[in-house]
């Protein structure tokens, strides 16, 4: 089971401990990047690692940006992983109607 306690939940910090709790020995800057660079280092570790990733995200309320769950939700339909590989995620959430408030495609 890999797990971590983010400071601040941006979607920069996320990604980054989504990349150290794959791989620890991976050399990525905490800070100074685009979130791109930080996406572009999870899809090569996820192909390098050959990994399934379930994301288990509390409090998922407070993270503000939706993008986050979009682009992980997204990755292999989009082409960034290969089709044996997935991502999904689970959110928890005190906010009973947080649902709602999630754009739809």
């Amino acid at each position: 089971m890999i797990h971590g306690k983010l400071m601040k939940p941006t979607p920069n910090g996320i990604l980054y401990e989504i990349i150290k709790q794959i791989d620890p020995e991976t050399k990525i800057p905490t800070k100074g990047f685009s979130l791109d660079y930080y996406y572009s280092a999870l899809w090569d570790i996820i192909k390098k690692c050959n990994v399934y990733l379930v994301i288990f995200l509390d409090e998922i309320d407070s993270l503000k940006s939706e993008g986050l769950l979009y682009n992980l939700s997204r990755a292999s339909e989009s082409r960034l992983l290969p089709n044996r590989h997935f991502i999904s995620i689970i959110g928890i959430s005190n906010d009973l109607h947080y649902g709602k408030y999630l754009e739809t495609v």
